[in-house]
């Protein structure tokens, strides 16, 4: 989870896990969401590891069960308490932190808000 994030202007963190209901329905939706972003030349990117290209938007999704103490760590300080939790950080805004399955305009929402945040 070392990722160098200090030049990105915004990005989006996913907490869910195998066996979550809710998780199951959402994550499916996020991602095709997000190639129709791409689709568009929105440039979303899932993020693992490595570089980023400049004005890239990394998605960063999380298994909230890890025993990863990084993982847990980052789930604390965003005081995730139900799954799925989706956090948007963008630069100079609050971080905006929602939880459950979002339904379709809300991950529209989502990622219009760290598209326009990364220009």
């Amino acid at each position: 989870m070392s990722a160098d994030l200090r030049n990105v202007k915004s990005l989006i963190i996913v907490f869910a896990m195998k066996g979550c209901p809710a998780c199951e329905e959402y994550t499916p939706k996020l991602v095709q969401f997000v190639q129709g972003f791409q689709a568009h030349g929105i440039p979303f990117v899932f993020y693992t590891h490595g570089e980023l290209a400049p004005g890239q938007i990394p998605v960063l999704v999380y298994d909230a069960a890890a025993q990863d103490p990084d993982v847990q760590a980052l789930a604390d300080q965003y005081k995730v308490e139900a799954l799925p939790t989706t956090v948007l950080l963008a630069r100079n805004a609050r971080p905006v932190k929602l939880e459950g399955a979002l339904e379709d305009n809300q991950i529209y929402e989502l990622l219009a808000s760290a598209a326009i945040a990364s220009r």
